[in-house]
């Protein structure tokens, strides 16, 4: 079901790995393998990581999609789990550095295909 060579961010789930390499999908091993590499996967939250390739014009997709892809039986499209880290007004009016995922409408509590959230504080929940 996949291709090509990923490179994971450290806080990604061992478990994600393995299913990638499980079904076709190849991990970097060395910091030899960096220009060949396709895929960069990373958990939400791992922000400094994603800035720091995403500032290099690399996309980062949220590690979820490798596991919704085999639930579904078919590659969903990875620009909808495409991360990005950037500064949100705060509801202090301070910046905060939180991740957005395209797939998820942070103004609204929506995600594709969701209902929206009745929870409080960020939209997202993993559950969902």
């Amino acid at each position: 079901m996949f291709s090509g060579l990923a490179c994971f961010s450290p806080t990604v789930e061992r478990e994600t790995r393995e299913l990638w390499k499980r079904y076709g999908g190849r991990i970097a091993s060395s910091i030899n393998e960096l220009e060949g590499v396709q895929w960069f996967f990373a958990a939400l939250g791992d922000c400094d990581w994603i800035r720091r390739l995403t500032e290099h014009g690399v996309t980062v997709h949220e590690q979820s999609w490798i596991v919704d892809s085999l639930k579904s039986g078919f590659t969903s499209l990875p620009s909808l789990y495409a991360l990005h880290c950037g500064p949100l007004l705060g509801p202090n009016g301070s910046w905060l550095n939180v991740i957005r995922a395209r797939r998820i409408y942070l103004s609204s509590g929506t995600r594709l295909g969701r209902a929206p959230s009745r929870s409080k504080g960020l939209p997202y929940s993993s559950t969902a």
